[in-house]
Formats: structure tokens, sequence, C-alpha cells
């Protein structure tokens, strides 16, 4: 369980850290009277995890329908991975706790983290997509995936 959630604080600094890289606009006058800000994580999860694994880029490689076949065949080891992420890992809360402590180490404009109530502005963390890949046929480490909008 400790893999699983030192592989979500990665994914959540790397997730952070892509979107300081790419900083939105935004007006001066608005940016000044945010001083206080929320951050609520979505409880909401993609039905399915992500998961592909050696077979399923084998059978990329093969296409067709030998390929079709080979990933059927295979989906087995997600849905063991699915399962046991959905009822032993609370992946919005950890999630959320690893965004709340990059943003107070990347807070160029001094925000303070309140509650929705006494917010001026409300950061939700949606989880679109997570799971597990290889990045390739012959490779033997799984790598975590975790996308988000917020």
């Amino acid at each position: 369980m400790n893999i699983y959630k030192g592989m979500v604080a990665l994914l959540a600094i790397l997730a952070i850290v892509g979107c300081q890289s790419n900083q939105a606009k935004m007006d001066p006058a608005v940016r000044m009277s945010v001083k206080t800000v929320a951050i609520v994580a979505s409880d909401q999860l993609p039905e399915e995890i992500f998961y592909m694994g050696s077979e399923h880029a084998f059978s990329v490689a093969l296409g067709g329908v030998v390929g079709a076949l080979i990933a059927q065949g295979a989906s087995t080891t997600g849905e063991k991975i699915d399962m046991h992420l959905k009822q032993n890992v609370d992946m919005p809360s950890i999630y959320r706790s690893q965004f709340i402590e990059v943003f107070n180490k990347n807070n160029p404009h001094n925000m303070r983290i309140v509650t929705e109530e006494e917010a001026d502005a409300v950061i939700t963390l949606v989880i679109t997509r997570y799971g597990f890949g290889k990045a390739n046929a012959f490779a033997s480490n799984l790598r975590p995936l975790l996308l988000s909008v917020g």
C-alpha cells in the first residue's frame, strides 16, 4: 500500500510542476484579490483504471484478430489491480494532500489554504484517469499514471 501512496505522491508532484511551468494568464487585479484558496478533491473516479501490461503491448504490435484475442485474455490483471485500489486506496484524498504539500512549497502569491466557506477561490481536483502501464512490451516495471483537471 505504501508503494501506491509513493506513486500517487510522485504523480501529484509531476502534475503540479507541469502546471507550474505552464501558468494560466490571469488579470493582475483578479490575482491580487485572491488571498485565500480552498483545495477540494472530487470523490468521482473513472469507472475503471487504465492498465496496459506486456500482453497489451504485444497485442498492439501483433494487431488484428490475434492481437485482440491476446488483449481479451489479459484483462484479469487490470481488474485485480482495479479492485485492490478501489478497496484499499483513497486516491482523491492522497492526491489532495500531495497537491497541498506542493502548493505550499510553490506559492508565489502567498495564498492561504482555507475551507470552502472562507475561500476567495476554490480549486477542485478531478481525477480523469489513473492506473498503471508499461513503457513497452519488454519493460519489467509498471509505471503509475494519473491525469487530472483542476
